[in-house]
């Protein structure tokens, strides 16, 4: 039997464009006077109100830390933005796949998530929503330049295009020789909420490094090759895994359904190496559910602050770490 699938959804797991914006005759968001963040606010929401999609408006002041968090976690808003809570806030459209943050960095960023390996469709989907805003919004650009912006690593295109990948097996034999190939490249892996942060259940970001230089489609092109390349080396560690040391990753497997099935006391990080390693069990056929898991979302779920919100009540750590164990025992009973 081949242990290896033949499609790269058991890997690719979601693909994100972000366009960073900022309205012309204005200065950049560090320095803007509260009179400026009520204007650039009040049109981002004026031109929104006209469209027919329905977007829900969040204004991060009136909103509470424990629910900032939980958009940070959801990767409705960046975690820099979190901090920013005077004039800063965003618009989540119903589906949930396109967030606009008001006053981050720049004065815009637009953003689109899609499952699998979707970077043209979310970048299209994005695209409109530019142009959109654009019927009504002075977007500061400049010939040379292209799109000015407020950090110089974003001008030109002002495009981050990223895509979440699985990468286990990769993780286990050292990712050092691949984040220097990914270099050299104009790319960058990045941890599960991007820049800054670590990796999670061997959860990794690809992204664009560079936007300047080439169009925006073509930054797309070259992320897409590179994660499908990506792609087919965990594959082929997946292999080598499986056949030169099946024991070793069987007991790994084994282990980890053992602790979820069983744990009283679960913390995030744990349940995350948890998860990934019977997500490989059960992309090399070593362990069979009886019912769909999805282990990605579960992540997503799962994390503190998203947790206290689905048990409505703020819990300290050791509290969320024995409702974390509780769910996973359910959820380990009625997926296997």
């Amino acid at each position: 039997m081949n242990p290896i699938k033949d499609d790269k959804t058991h890997i690719i797991l979601t693909s994100r464009i972000r366009l960073a914006r900022n309205l012309k005759d204005y200065p950049f968001t560090e320095v803007l006077k509260p009179d400026q963040e009520e204007e650039i606010t009040k049109k981002v929401h004026d031109a929104i109100d006209s469209w027919p999609d329905t977007y829900t408006f969040y204004p991060l002041k009136q909103v509470s830390l424990l629910s900032r968090l939980h958009f940070v976690e959801q990767q409705w808003i960046s975690p820099g933005m979190m901090e920013r809570t005077d004039g800063a806030s965003f618009f989540l459209r119903e589906d949930k796949e396109v967030s606009i943050m008001v006053l981050e960095e720049d004065h815009l960023r637009l953003q689109a998530i899609l499952p699998g390996l979707a970077l043209e469709e979310a970048y299209q989907g994005l695209l409109q929503v530019e142009r959109d805003l654009d019927k009504d919004l002075d977007f500061a650009y400049d010939r040379q330049y292209g799109y000015l912006t407020a950090c110089p690593t974003n001008v030109g295109t002002g495009l981050r295009a990223s895509v979440m990948v699985h990468l286990p097996a990769l993780e286990i034999s050292g990712l050092k020789s691949l984040k220097q190939s990914l270099t050299k490249m104009g790319l960058v892996l990045r941890g599960f909420h991007g820049e800054g942060s670590k990796s999670v259940g061997g959860i990794y970001q690809v992204s664009n490094e560079q936007t300047l230089g080439f169009t925006e489609q073509d930054y797309i092109r070259r992320l897409e090759k590179a994660v499908l390349e990506i792609v087919a080396l965990e594959e082929a560690k997946r292999k080598e895994l499986y056949f030169q040391e099946k024991i070793k990753l069987e007991d790994k497997v084994c282990r980890s359904f053992g602790i979820l099935r069983n744990a009283r006391i679960l913390s995030y990080e744990e349940m995350c190496h948890c998860l990934s390693m019977i997500r490989l069990g059960i992309d090399l056929s070593i362990i069979k559910q009886e019912n769909q898991l999805d282990i990605y979302e579960t992540i997503f779920r799962l994390q503190n602050a998203s947790l206290q919100i689905q048990k409505q009540a703020r819990l300290d750590q050791e509290s969320r770490d024995i409702y974390r164990a509780d769910l996973c025992r359910r959820m380990m009973k009625e997926g296997f």
